[in-house]
């Protein structure tokens, strides 16, 4: 096992890692998005578990460039020891119904580690292995490929100014999404028709989400809204509920995958009519002597115009309607946060008026043009710099919007809750759009698929045309999902060590 970085993660800080951004607004730095060193950018992630659904694997006839050359029953027999390897429970489904005959689902979970740093929790069982070789500060500068045999020969490698070459038999390349294609990129250059040349897969469909909040929900009654708050589990671990959408409503209105969730942030917003969250809002304002706080707690998050401003006499006013629970809230809120032993989720407060900001976590649609390419700048070592150009198109800013109506009629049919947007209808596709900004999943960079003109590893994960090159990460999953990528990532690795041991290596 190599590692470029040291036994404590941390954001490299040597320009090895350096991006080249073509948008720095859709996209985050090196040094906020990724980590290196042992347990990666594990020591950094949300830990949010939640596998793909079975149509994420499909053809959909309304997503371009979609399907996967496996399924969700491929994937079915690990997700329980991926469960296990979060320390998470392996049930994300309730049970509750025939989701074929809901459009609406409220019986999928989305759960959260115990212990989101990987290398944290597996360092000591890596130390005692006796099967296991962990070079620690050796990083992987190039990939020497003979198309005579298909087989990439040996590797170079840089350890503490020293280079090196090694001899594997097999070789996994577990580096993140961007670094993966950079090195397929580097061996491109020197077998120019290498997976296509130029035109080929390699770096393209470049993938994150679209998450954000343009609308309130105001549950009917208020505490119709608990089960999809974050609760702890005795073991650490946290859970809640999330709306999905069925596979048919997905065809019928042709969307993308989405869930939602009600939250408590952004903070700024005095429509939750809660005293609590206006004081909190007005206290760190003054803490840190700026609205836009949300930056200090959340990685990668960009103010936009239509952030809500200060607002001291609306919040006072909530804050003097309910003087005593604004006092009892914040109390509850500090002393919940210093009971947790393990991550919390960012932020959650079971609002007595029921009204919280509408989370959207959406699918990002395969773009071709959406990619990473080779920088004409080279870091210390000589090697090319990855240039990202990262896009969202117009179909995933208008899915985002439409499933929000379809979600609105729903609530308001069932009766449980309203929707309530914050902007006119003139404004939503741009609240949409000055939301959307990834960088940290780094999915499709290497995707999946039958045929090396669609894809550049196969279902065993195997580069295509290759005899002994694999590729393991969220840059394998051929569409985003709604789900956070990590889970689905980590099924499909040990998939592919069932793989290896079966008589590869």
């Amino acid at each position: 096992m190599i590692d470029a970085g040291p036994a404590v993660p941390r954001a490299d800080v040597s320009g090895a890692f350096d991006l080249e951004l073509a948008d720095t607004l859709t996209h985050a730095t090196a040094e906020e998005a990724t980590r290196q060193g042992f347990g990666g950018t594990s020591s950094a992630w949300g830990a949010r578990c939640s596998p793909y659904e079975a149509v994420d694997f499909k053809t959909r006839a309304h997503v371009p460039h979609s399907g996967a050359p496996v399924g969700a029953e491929d994937l079915a027999p690990y997700v329980t020891p991926t469960a296990r390897f979060f320390g998470v429970d392996d049930r994300f489904d309730s049970g509750e119904g025939d989701a074929a005959e809901t459009p609406v689902r409220i019986d999928r979970y989305m759960r959260v580690s115990p212990c989101a740093d990987m290398g944290r929790r597996y360092g000591t069982d890596l130390d005692a292995s006796e099967r296991v070789l962990l070079l620690l500060e050796t990083r992987v500068l190039k990939l020497h490929f003979d198309p005579a045999c298909g087989a990439v020969t040996r590797i170079d490698a840089l350890r503490r100014g020293e280079r090196y070459t090694l001899t594997p038999r097999a070789i996994v390349l577990c580096c993140g999404g961007i670094q993966n294609a950079r090195l397929l990129l580097d061996m491109q250059r020197a077998h120019p028709r290498f997976l296509g040349g130029d035109a080929g897969p390699v770096g393209r469909y470049y993938m994150g989400h679209l998450s954000g909040s343009v609308a309130r929900i105001a549950f009917h009654p208020p505490a119709a809204a608990r089960p999809f708050q974050f609760s702890a589990n005795p073991d650490g671990s946290f859970v809640r509920r999330i709306f999905t959408f069925s596979p048919a409503l997905l065809e019928q209105e042709k969307l993308l995958n989405i869930y939602f969730a009600p939250v408590s942030y952004p903070l700024g917003d005095p429509g939750y009519r809660s005293s609590t969250l206006s004081a909190l809002h007005l206290g760190l304002s003054l803490r840190f002597l700026s609205t836009g706080y949300m930056g200090k707690f959340r990685p990668g998050h960009k103010a936009t115009p239509f952030d809500f401003r200060l607002g001291v006499r609306a919040h006072a006013g909530n804050i003097l309607r309910q003087p005593v629970a604004a006092v009892t809230g914040l109390y509850r809120i500090g002393r919940e946060r210093l009971g947790y032993t393990q991550r919390l989720p960012l932020f959650q407060y079971e609002n007595p008026a029921g009204i919280y900001a509408l989370r959207y976590h959406a699918e990002h649609a395969p773009n071709p043009e959406s990619r990473v390419t080779l920088s004409n700048r080279s870091d210390s070592a000589g090697m090319p710099l990855p240039r990202v150009d990262f896009r969202y198109a117009p179909m995933d800013m208008v899915s985002v919007e439409r499933a929000h109506e379809v979600f609105g009629r729903w609530l308001a049919q069932c009766g449980v809750a309203r929707v309530h947007w914050l902007q006119p209808e003139d404004d939503r596709l741009a609240h949409i759009q000055v939301q959307a900004s990834d960088g940290f999943h780094q999915i499709g960079l290497t995707r999946m698929s039958a045929s090396p003109r669609s894809g550049v590893v196969d279902g065993d994960l195997k580069v295509h045309g290759t005899t002994n090159l694999f590729v393991s990460g969220a840059s394998v999953l051929p569409t985003s999902s709604y789900a956070h990528p990590t889970f689905t990532a980590v099924s499909l690795a040990l998939r592919l060590a069932d793989f290896l041991a079966a008589g590869f290596v």
